[in-house]
């Protein structure tokens, strides 16, 4: 007996719409990261399994602000994959200082391009956002505008349904085997075998019954953990330059966020020898940390403002929200 298990258009639909709105998929599949090297080549720094803003950009086919905006949106996700921040300077050092390495290293006005493998590639010398391949795979998912993101949900959904059949048809076959066992009793009037595969059948349904609740359990324990893990991560004590900051906030400059929040009384002006410090209302939000620390090298200690990981993200949503009242006015 030949199965056929089809899925329509609006199956598939239902399944993209899933892959972007739902973290606990995206959370099953990012782990595919091989999905990347059969859609396209990618891009990441030499010696490092890391790819920039610009290189997910260009293999993903979007404005670098896209990427950006992606980031903010989901920044706890993809930290949890392995998201990491370094400057460009240091980026470039460690190449240049790396025996390993057979990349050239230039550095040039405004920016250090770094060319390999009959690439090239620019980062900025301030700091910069380092993702992984399970990251880039993540925005992937999350990207609704672009060609080449939507190959990679066809890939990743491919792999799925394989799977997915090979299970559905075993579990069919098992089904029909205890039906047709059943009849085989009947026919025969043997009343100890219809008892007998009864049982089994009870057994069988029971048993998808205990996964069904199992993977519910599943859910609510995943939940229940994505709550706590936001909940650590919004309180926890790190801190972030207005440069870092700025990056993940349509592709701002620190310079240019910091005029932002001082224009929409957020942050005060700074006096000589003084630093910024929130105003008004924004005093008690926990946004910013004025924090003391001695420099590395030279042993000096300076006092600068830092933006809390509550203050990033919220100050991305306020900035969200101001752009977008500017543009309905």
């Amino acid at each position: 007996m030949e199965l056929k298990l089809v899925m329509n258009k609006d199956a598939v639909q239902g399944k993209v719409n899933e892959l972007i709105e739902s973290k606990a998929q995206r959370d099953e599949l990012a782990g595919r990261v091989g999905v990347l090297e059969k859609v396209k080549g990618l891009l990441l720094l030499p010696n490092m399994e890391f790819a920039t803003n610009r290189q997910i950009a260009e293999f993903y086919e979007v404005p670098v602000k896209t990427i950006q905006k992606i980031y903010t949106r989901h920044i706890a996700e993809i930290r949890e994959d392995g998201y990491t921040t370094m400057t460009g300077k240091m980026l470039a050092e460690n190449l240049a200082t790396d025996m390993m390495s057979t990349a050239k290293v230039t550095r040039e006005k405004g920016h250090i391009l770094i060319e390999f493998d009959g690439m090239a590639t620019q980062i900025p010398y301030s700091t910069i956002g380092l993702y992984p391949k399970r990251a880039i795979l993540r925005i992937g998912m999350l990207l609704r505008d672009s060609e080449v993101a939507r190959e990679v949900r066809t890939q990743l959904l491919n792999i799925e349904e394989k799977v997915s059949k090979e299970v559905k048809v075993a579990e069919i076959n098992n089904e029909l085997e205890l039906q047709m066992e059943l009849a085989r009793a009947l026919m025969n009037g043997d009343v100890q075998a219809v008892a007998l595969v009864n049982a089994k059948i009870i057994e069988y349904k029971n048993r998808h019954i205990a996964k069904v609740e199992a993977k519910l359990n599943e859910v609510t324990e995943e939940r229940d953990s994505l709550g706590e893990k936001v909940s650590a991560f919004i309180e926890s004590d790190e801190v972030y330059t207005f440069g870092e900051v700025a990056e993940g906030i349509d592709g701002l400059s620190a310079q240019a966020l910091r005029e932002f929040l001082q224009v929409h009384g957020v942050l005060g002006h700074k006096s000589r020898g003084e630093v910024y410090r929130p105003i008004g209302k924004y005093k008690g939000l926990g946004w910013f940390s004025i924090q003391t620390r001695v420099a590395k090298w030279s042993g000096v200690m300076f006092t600068n403002t830092y933006i809390t990981t509550k203050g990033r993200m919220e100050i991305a949503e306020f900035y969200k929200k101001v752009q977008a009242q500017e543009m309905s006015a």
